[in-house]
């Protein structure tokens, strides 16, 4: 209740009372967890969490994804992991059959896919990716790490197909940055510039104050030997932010290709 109003500080000091007057309740721990968490006392609510855990005498699939989440935020990857394993294990057809749940159990196999992927352990992680991906399928941030993902292990086809996942999920006006930025980088890798140019365009148009577009788009101009193009966007951005390190890279390099024209 006085979570809901906002009075956290209130919160944790009646829940601290409701777990020193009932030691043994696991949920009451749990909540207590969740109220230090959100209060950023996190190695505390991490050791309540663990507390809860151990009262429950088996393994609590809702605690143990809370925990596995809260560890990998504390950088305790190995224990995370573990967690998020015990989780998945834990988890029968009856408790999946919630959608709630199934968005909860995603997390433990996002959480392994990081831990996979962190150890450069990139299909594993790519399965993992899938496992989450079939739990919540319209999850644009799953699907932005899995394109992300192929495109750290260099297969661009497969990555520009996963952000046109992500595109299809809403309205194109509405697409963030870093989807249309995703395509740009998955047209560049294929070699396919002038899509890419399509792309950066677009991401210089919706977004003229963000220097990285200018100079992504300078990038993929040059790619496609418009070179004089490349020099009116790069002089646009030095206008606007003549010391912005983007800028001055994107300048540079469209005179070093104006330089190359007139030696040949």
């Amino acid at each position: 209740m006085f979570q809901e109003r906002g009075n956290l500080q209130q919160a944790e000091h009646c829940l601290s009372q409701a777990v020193a007057l009932n030691e043994n309740d696991a949920e009451i721990r749990r909540t207590y967890s969740e109220t230090l968490w959100r209060l950023g006392k996190k190695q505390e609510s991490v050791d309540q969490l663990t507390e809860a855990l151990k009262l429950t005498g088996r393994s609590d699939t809702r605690i143990l994804l809370s925990l596995a989440e809260k560890c990998f935020d504390l950088g305790h990857e190995e224990t995370a992991v573990a967690c998020a394993e015990k989780a998945i294990d834990s988890a029968d057809a009856k408790w999946v059959s919630s959608e709630e749940n199934r968005v909860l159990l995603s997390r433990a196999w996002v959480i392994r896919a990081r831990g996979h992927w962190r150890n450069n352990e990139t299909e594993q992680a790519l399965n993992d990716y899938h496992k989450a991906i079939s739990l919540c399928p319209k999850d644009p941030g799953l699907l932005s790490e899995l394109a992300t993902l192929h495109e750290t292990m260099g297969q661009p086809e497969r990555a520009l197909a996963a952000w046109h996942s992500v595109s299809r999920l809403g309205p194109p006006e509405q697409e963030p940055q870093h989807v249309v930025f995703g395509r740009g980088h998955a047209y560049m890798a294929m070699r396919q510039y002038q899509l890419a140019c399509d792309q950066f365009a677009q991401a210089n148009e919706r977004w003229p104050q963000d220097i990285n577009t200018y100079s992504k788009l300078v990038e993929a101009q040059l790619a496609c030997g418009r070179t004089r193009e490349a020099s009116v966007v790069a002089q646009r951005a030095f206008e606007i932010a003549p010391n912005d390190p983007l800028a001055v890279a994107a300048n540079h390099q469209v005179q070093i290709a104006l330089s190359q024209q007139h030696t040949r």
